[in-house]
């Protein structure tokens, strides 16, 4: 939680998204340095986060996305964190859910996870400079349970550009161990789509 507020956690707008006290930031971003350097490993050097300068210079995005807004909060998903790994066209996602988003006592629900999924999709294609898009197609295999209150790496790299197809892959991870793996299909608009 590197950078979610207080606020923020206890469920408050998105807008006070980033503001925390100065001791608050620096205990947890020692935490999550140890969580990258264990997850990532010798990688770690070539992750550079981006996600807090786009969230920052578009509140009304933030508040108005289901991920940074309206689950942004204590038991629902109070981190999630976008990671650039440098010269590549992947990303990786440091995401942390909570035990308010449960199908099964315990158990995060399949629904979350592939929002979850769709969100980090979108983030590699703004990483990498592609065109706006939109998901096209979803695919998701769940190989274990997500458990409620548990920290992961959402790895997500583009496979192919055809034209305006964009095939992405992605796999949600912890402690070496492959929780679920998805592909995705996201294709740009010919025309440009302006929203209300």
């Amino acid at each position: 939680m590197s950078e979610l507020s207080a606020s923020a956690a206890a469920g408050e707008p998105a807008q006070e998204y980033f503001i925390k006290p100065k001791e608050v930031e620096a205990s947890e971003a020692a935490e999550d340095q140890e969580f990258l350097q264990r997850e990532l490993g010798d990688e770690l050097s070539l992750y550079k986060r981006i996600d807090q300068e786009l969230l920052r210079a578009s509140p009304k995005f933030a508040e108005s996305n289901a991920v940074h807004g309206a689950m942004c909060k204590a038991g629902h998903i109070p981190r999630y964190e976008v990671y650039e790994k440098t010269g590549t066209q992947e990303i990786a996602v440091v995401v942390h859910v909570g035990d308010r988003l449960c199908g099964h006592p315990g158990i995060v629900h399949g629904g979350i996870i592939s929002t979850i999924f769709d969100n980090s999709f979108g983030w590699l294609y703004v990483a990498t400079k592609q065109k706006p898009a939109f998901t096209a197609n979803l695919n998701i295999n769940y190989r274990k349970p997500v458990l409620a209150n548990s920290t992961a790496i959402v790895r997500a790299r583009i496979t192919e550009i055809q034209g305006r197809k964009l095939f992405m892959s992605a796999t949600w991870e912890a402690a070496g161990e492959v929780y679920a793996e998805a592909t995705t299909l996201f294709i740009s608009p010919k025309t440009e789509i302006t929203p209300a």
